[in-house]
């Protein structure tokens, strides 16, 4: 009888970025928002959302093209804030996903959200875990229900 022996072949994925927000209310006494609460959810709906990023990767410069080449510096902060768009991208599709899961169950807004993202990359590779957590409930009233971003979303930087 053989034994079989595992060999590792890819390298783990590196942890380049973890952000964390708590559970938190998402509706205030002083907003002014008249709302009424006509049923909640017994327990928090929770979403696992992966996000793979593909890279332009590096083209060549041919030889015509005299423009500056963009320093080590340059290439990490617009990397930097390529990751922070697409992290905002990836934590407002969650919140819509998790959204669309409560209303199955007959809810139509999240009275506590909270969320966990983590920016993971192995080689070129890069990757987007999105953990999103909220309680649903059915609610009515003033005004019309808006559009939200999801709470502390500035966490992820400065851009837009």
């Amino acid at each position: 009888m053989r034994a079989f022996s595992l060999r590792r072949r890819d390298a783990p994925w590196e942890v380049v970025d973890h952000k964390v927000v708590q559970s938190v209310p998402t509706f205030y006494d002083d907003e002014g928002e008249d709302v009424d609460i006509l049923r909640l959810s017994a327990a928090e709906t929770r979403g696992t959302y992966v996000f793979e990023l593909h890279s332009g990767g590096d083209k060549k410069r041919s030889s015509r093209n005299k423009g500056p080449v963009p320093s080590a510096n340059a290439k990490a902060s617009i990397a930097r804030t390529e990751a922070e768009l697409n992290g905002r991208k990836a934590l407002i599709f969650a919140r819509q996903q998790l959204l669309a899961e409560v209303a199955k169950r007959d809810y139509n807004v999240l009275l506590q959200e909270g969320w966990c993202l983590t920016v993971l990359r192995k080689g070129k590779r890069t990757r987007i875990e999105v953990q999103y957590n909220g309680r649903g409930a059915l609610a009515c009233g003033k005004p019309a229900f808006r559009p939200r971003q999801p709470p502390f979303m500035d966490l992820l930087g400065s851009a837009a």
